[in-house]
């Protein structure tokens, strides 16, 4: 009878080592299988007299062939992989909305900067003002284009964050199921093959999409965590959910946490990542690009003439926060410093000009203080809208004002003694303000005595020349003091000692205020979402500036604005504008060479991963089949021994 329960052991162990086998086979092909093997071991001997007498064969379990330490790094590869993946697709789709086959953003500001060097040389040609203009137009609405198509972006970004969290909220309540039912078959003594193989599928996808720590329970349950929160318990899962704070802040939070949860690798990370540090600062790089473009072409512009001419009224088109906080804290993305503006007001009846200094402490200052300190000045007055926190200024009847810096054509003689009058003429070129003084050196009648000289200095008490106005000057006649300034001295007498400043301005406004407001500017916008052209100089291209003076031949300031296409006025003065583009495009494709080179080597790790796993816990077809030979004809042999033994019993029943 012994032998008997031996050979039917064997018959149950082989019976059930070849439906292993079969399991096995059957999801030789089924993602997240590991293969089974039977745990063989053998029953306790039997003590015959003397004698220890094997029992046969019992089933210990069915064991689940895995290799942990291959599992994690699969895992750890899974999250690297998840964030590289979702980085690399969505940086390639900035690289190409940055980069259009046609109209790149580098290549229009040439275009523009072009236009103006062209119109300098002929200043009134009404068609290459209308070009200024038109290219103008194309560099704001490709801004305007590529800022929309941004905003687009991250509303995509936003929505796959939001996406990828409801994901990872189903795979946590599915998680924390299968805890409950692999912990209750376990429980009770079963084996939870099936289960664990379901759950660790989920766990893998659960990897791609967010960074997870696994802590093995009793029983066969797990704890997971993200970022050292509980995510999924035993049958509790706690859902995550998001916030977005402006324009660079995600925030992660998860039900019962009072805090942020920090997610540092998967799908989420890469998004956040993007969201928050690529796009982010694609966005910033892009309108500094299109508020420094403004801010140095207004800047200019603002202080030069159209063919019309001075203004009698201007509004400004940029408002400030709060007119009556100080203008740093309400100017927003434009700068304004402390300095000087200068207002030359003109009366229409004589010609005759004046030129005004308003000194400006942005730190101090607000537009309502501004308002009142242009309203102080002689002949023009400045008033603020409350509702639209804008500034107005405006010329008294018979007279019009501009921001060109030109010089009184009559200097103040209050220093001269003698007869003599002093005119002065011309537009100053120099591209610094300055004050130049001329000294009257010996005394004597202009045009006649001997030894008569001025004696011209700059504000740095440097002499500048000397120049003849005694025997074999004409009195008249003018002279070149150099930097486009010409002084004239009429008949009369000079005194030695005899004094006149002249103040040189080459930047009428040395604090940016003019650019910040959007006074007299060609944009109106403070960023790349919103730059455009003002409606008034499209409509009127005469009212462009191209010169200081507005007569039809005054190129000077198209010519400036032509210049600015290779001067320095970014990343701290080492790049142009142009430039600053190129380098902005130079930076989002290293991103993308980067990102595929770590795409690719965690995608070989993987393989080779992956590779390990199959060798250890995959099925290989071959190898079951001759298990299944050798189960087979061990099932084989036991059926033959119950035959021989119930054969043997059968002898011993009939012999009795």
């Amino acid at each position: 009878m012994i032998s008997l329960q031996t050979a039917l052991s064997g018959l149950r162990a082989n019976r059930l080592a070849l439906e292993v086998i079969g399991q096995n086979v059957a999801n030789a092909n089924t993602p997240g299988y590991h293969r089974q093997e039977i745990m063989l071991a053998p029953r306790p001997d039997l003590e015959r007299g003397a004698i220890l007498l094997g029992t046969g064969v019992d089933i210990l379990a069915i064991r689940r062939i895995r290799d942990a330490v291959v599992e994690e790094s699969i895992q750890a590869g899974l999250e690297r992989r998840g964030r590289l993946d979702v980085l690399l697709t969505f940086t390639r789709r900035l690289e190409t909305i940055l980069a259009p086959e046609e109209g790149k953003i580098n290549e229009l500001l040439d275009r523009f900067f072009l236009a103006f060097d062209e119109l300098s040389g002929r200043p009134d040609d009404m068609t290459l003002r209308r070009s200024v203009l038109n290219q103008a137009v194309a560099l704001a609405d490709q801004f305007n284009g590529i800022s929309d198509q941004l905003t687009r972006f991250r509303e995509v970004v936003e929505t796959e964050i939001r996406g990828t969290i409801e994901t990872i909220n189903r795979y946590a309540e599915q998680l924390a199921e299968l805890n409950v039912r692999i912990g209750a078959a376990e429980l009770s003594g079963k084996q939870a093959n099936s289960l664990r193989d379901r759950r660790d599928l989920l766990l893998e996808k659960l990897a791609e999409l967010v960074d997870i720590q696994v802590i093995e329970q009793d029983y066969g349950r797990v704890n997971i965590l993200v970022g050292g929160y509980m995510l999924v318990g035993e049958g509790v899962a706690s859902p995550l959910s998001v916030e977005f704070e402006g324009l660079a802040q995600t925030t992660v939070r998860m039900q019962g946490i009072p805090g942020a949860v920090q997610v540092t690798a998967g799908k989420l990370a890469g998004l956040i990542e993007l969201h928050d540090s690529v796009f982010a600062d694609i966005r910033q790089r892009l309108d500094l690009l299109a508020t420094t473009v403004m801010a140095q072409v207004d800047g200019l512009h603002a202080t030069g003439l159209g063919l019309n001419g001075s203004y009698t009224r201007l509004t400004s088109v940029r408002p400030v926060s709060d007119s009556t906080v100080p203008l740093s804290q309400a100017v927003g993305a434009f700068p304004v410093q402390a300095g000087d503006l200068y207002i030359t007001v003109t009366d229409t009846a004589t010609g005759q000009r004046a030129l005004h200094r308003v000194a400006i402490d942005p730190a101090t200052m607000s537009l309502q203080d501004l308002a009142a300190a242009i309203t102080a000045l002689p002949n023009v007055t400045a008033v603020v809208n409350a509702a639209t926190n804008t500034i107005a200024i405006a010329a008294v009847p018979g007279y019009r004002f501009d921001f060109t810096g030109r010089m009184p054509a009559v200097p103040d003689h209050s220093g001269v003694s003698g007869t003599a009058r002093f005119t002065v003429d011309g537009v100053y070129t120099g591209q610094n303000n300055d004050t130049l003084t001329v000294t009257v050196v010996g005394s004597g009648e202009v045009g006649v005595t001997d030894g008569l000289l001025l004696r011209v200095t700059n504000g740095a008490g440097e002499v500048l020349g000397e120049f003849n106005v005694g025997a074999g000057y004409a009195p008249g006649d003018e002279l070149s003091l150099g930097q486009g300034i010409v002084l004239s001295v009429g008949p009369g007498t000079l005194n030695d000692g005899d004094v006149i400043t002249l103040d040189v301005v080459g930047r009428p406004d040395e604090t940016g205020v003019l650019a910040a407001l959007g006074l007299n500017s060609l944009f109106r916008g403070s960023g790349a979402g919103d730059i455009k052209v003002r409606p008034e100089l499209v409509a009127d291209p005469a009212s462009l500036a191209a010169g200081r003076t507005g007569e039809p031949g005054d190129g000077l300031l198209a010519r400036q604005l032509g210049t600015l296409r290779e001067q320095l006025t970014m990343a701290g003065g080492t790049l142009s504008m142009s430039g600053y583009f190129l380098t902005l495009l130079t930076d989002i494709g290293a991103t993308v060479s980067e990102l595929d080179g770590q795409l690719t080597h965690e995608q070989l790790l993987l393989e080779q991963l992956e590779f390990e796993r199959q060798s250890a816990s995959g099925v290989d077809i071959e190898e079951e089949v001759i298990r299944m030979s050798q189960y087979q004809r061990a099932f084989e042999a036991s059926a033959q021994l119950v035959r021989v033994v119930n054969d043997a019993l059968d002898e011993l029943m009939n012999v009795l």
